[in-house]
């Protein structure tokens, strides 16, 4: 088995040499599949999150869901995410990271009001188990949502095995191409 290190750094690789054409196709591939996936269908509050590096691009599915779902994103306070409902994409402005944030003038959300979370990750295994970029923000947020959490990720991403360690927390499952 990899380690965490050489797994990250090599799929790091293979995203960043990604075409962009190809990117795009298969981002529409896997908007797709979250929007015809029930779970996505009958939640009201969805944690998601703004794609940066090459991450799978879900603002088709923001902008599609503005106005229909409550859409939740994290902003960065110091070693964790705080939960914020955005209403429009002119609530987002560039935080930590050079990553699009709400604004602190947005609402907070609490972790338990969340029906359904988008958990971003550089790979992922069959098990769920996830390498992310290795400040933990998202396994620290992830034990206290009560919800289900779904990886979104490119069929390269995933992996036959992770190591991973007690505090790490899995996915419930992944939507990729």
């Amino acid at each position: 088995m990899n380690s965490k290190t050489e797994i990250r750094d090599n799929i790091k690789k293979i995203r960043k040499e990604l075409n962009p054409a190809k990117k795009e196709s298969l981002d529409k591939t896997i908007i797709a599949k979250i929007n015809s996936n029930s779970r996505v269908q009958n939640a009201e509050t969805i944690l998601i999150y703004m794609s940066h590096k090459n991450e799978v691009d879900i603002i088709n599915f923001i902008s599609e869901n503005i106005n229909k779902k409550n859409l939740v994103l994290p902003k960065v306070n110091k070693n964790n995410l705080d939960l914020y409902l955005i209403e429009s994409l002119e609530d987002l402005e560039e935080g930590a990271y050079g990553i699009m944030e709400p604004k602190t003038s947005c609402k907070s959300i609490k972790p338990e009001d969340i029906d359904l979370a988008f958990i971003p990750g550089i790979a992922f295994d069959k098990n769920g188990h996830r390498i992310g970029y290795g400040k933990g923000y998202y396994d620290k947020l992830s034990k206290d949502l009560k919800c289900q959490k779904i990886g979104l990720a490119y069929d390269f991403q995933i992996v036959d095995e992770i190591p991973f360690e007690s505090h790490d927390v899995p996915v419930d499952f992944i939507i990729s191409n």
